[in-house]
């Protein structure tokens, strides 16, 4: 049994995805800001209310769906925003996973080990819509949010960032529905998916080395002072 903790990258990446959307829908009006309205039946009951403001003001109001289960994202009704993790894929980086750091001088090194190689994640973004103004209006929300190239801050505020490149889209046409789809992918690469496992937090730093030499027959020892 492991004793590596869970790893919780794919909820990270997928939260972060969700929050660069949700500000921008936000931003241009297609949605209300769902942190002014409390986890409450009175909160639920003017978030409703605050939804039909949108439609009134902007012809229509666009829902967003993060990764879930189907039952959670309720009846398709449109125009909607969903966010799905597909798959995940062996990464480019590998190599040796002992990895040693420490966080000023003076202090011992702690000596972890990393996977063994890292993860691309492929998250798909789907539009549903009725009609191509909705899809236009969203298509313009998803190149404001998310870069087709480039890097975009974790939602918890930690300060750091990750890649994302948008690589491909195809249609499905739901037209027993009278409703499309457009699938825009996005692939994530080089992150981990296994969290680093701390072999020791009291490794000490290297204060000498010696090394051995030999010319023209004659040996040397040679101490080198770190």
């Amino acid at each position: 049994m492991s004793s590596t903790p869970l790893n919780n990258t794919q909820e990270l990446v997928e939260r972060s995805f969700y929050e660069r959307l949700r500000l921008e829908l936000v931003s241009k009006g297609y949605l209300p800001d769902i942190t002014l309205y409390p986890d409450t039946d009175v909160g639920y009951d003017n978030y409703k209310t605050a939804i039909d403001a949108v439609i009134t003001a902007k012809g229509f109001c666009i829902e967003l769906y993060g990764a879930g289960s189907a039952a959670s994202k309720g009846t398709l009704k449109t125009p909607r925003i969903t966010i799905d993790t597909i798959s995940s894929l062996p990464g480019a980086i590998g190599g040796d996973t002992t990895y040693f750091f420490r966080d000023d001088d003076g202090d011992p090194y702690t000596h972890s080990l990393l996977p063994p190689q890292t993860v691309d994640f492929i998250l798909h973004v789907t539009i549903v819509y009725e009609k191509i103004a909705e899809a236009r209006i969203m298509n313009s929300i998803i190149a404001l949010a998310l870069p087709r190239r480039g890097y975009i801050e974790f939602y918890n505020d930690s300060g750091e960032k990750f890649f994302i490149e948008n690589t491909g889209s195809y249609d499905r046409d739901l037209s027993r529905d009278n409703q499309s789809q457009r699938v825009i992918a996005y692939t994530v690469p080089d992150l981990y998916d296994i969290e680093e496992r701390v072999i020791s937090t009291n490794t000490p730093a290297i204060e000498e080395i010696t090394v051995e030499t030999e010319v023209n027959g004659n040996e040397d020892e040679t101490t080198i002072i770190t």
